[in-house]
């Protein structure tokens, strides 16, 4: 938690809380878990992702990092500099068998493995710049298997969901994860308007902060990021369809769809 800036509007400890429970209930809620299309450690890897999805942000975005050379942006090579950082910095605090916080060091070398490649590519498929990527390997080779999962979920008890579904590939579990991690990320959508409105504000008011220091710092300022002229911060476009008209982001209205109890 010390890892979160609270300084941060939006991008914060109670943003990575808000996303791990959002993950947690829609792992649990969708029957994902009970029905056999995951597993243990799958689920472990993707919470795990979800608490270190922001793990030191710094409150911009990616094009900000590399337009100043960050350290960050030189370390991770310009790609995906605040996601590869984030999971790179989270994951050193599960490395070393004798500190507190590395409660997988009982895990054999394999598990270990495995969990961690999880967390890495889920954590790097919640840069936006990947979204649509995300979404069009779910649809077309995810989504066609879930559907059996909603059709024999009518009527039938959890322990027989996953009886007709095809065995997902390792490829098609990451996939899968990578859109449950998505949808949580932006599911404050779903939430009463109220408490909606207070993320959509708290984010407004972290892109007119890059808006700020690009001024001062004579760059471009970034889109949506310009306190200075009206209409431009995300209640009117950028990371999901936000306010007027609340529309559910694609990934939610696509995995909402097929999944019984979501």
């Amino acid at each position: 938690e010390e890892g979160y800036n609270d300084s941060n509007p939006y991008h914060n400890s109670t943003h990575a809380a808000d996303v791990t429970h959002r993950f947690a209930a829609l792992i649990t809620n969708s029957r994902l878990l009970s029905s056999g299309v995951l597993c243990d450690l799958d689920v472990l890897g993707g919470l795990i992702a979800a608490i270190l999805h922001d793990y030191l942000h710094p409150g911009t975005n990616n094009i900000f990092q590399v337009r100043v050379s960050s350290t960050a942006a030189i370390l991770h090579n310009d790609i995906h500099v605040i996601e590869n950082h984030s999971a790179m910095k989270g994951l050193m605090l599960l490395k070393g068998d004798d500190k507190p916080t590395n409660f997988l060091s009982t895990l054999s070398r394999k598990t270990r493995k495995r969990i961690r490649g999880t967390v890495i590519s889920t954590i790097l498929a919640t840069d936006m710049s990947e979204h649509f990527d995300v979404l069009s390997s779910f649809k077309a080779k995810v989504l066609p298997k879930l559907r059996k999962v909603a059709k024999a979920s009518r009527g039938v008890r959890d322990m027989e969901l996953g009886m007709d579904l095809d065995t997902l590939s390792q490829e098609e579990t990451q996939i899968l994860l990578h859109m449950g991690l998505k949808c949580a990320d932006l599911g404050h959508v779903t939430v009463p308007i109220e408490a909606h409105s207070l993320w959509v504000r708290s984010l407004q008011e972290e892109f007119y902060k890059q808006g700020d220091w690009e001024r001062e710092l004579k760059l471009p300022i970034s889109f949506l990021c310009d306190r200075t002229k009206e209409r431009s911060g995300p209640n009117y476009g950028g990371k999901s369809a936000w306010v007027p008209g609340r529309h559910l982001p694609t990934p939610i209205h696509e995995l909402g769809g097929v999944l019984p109890g979501l």
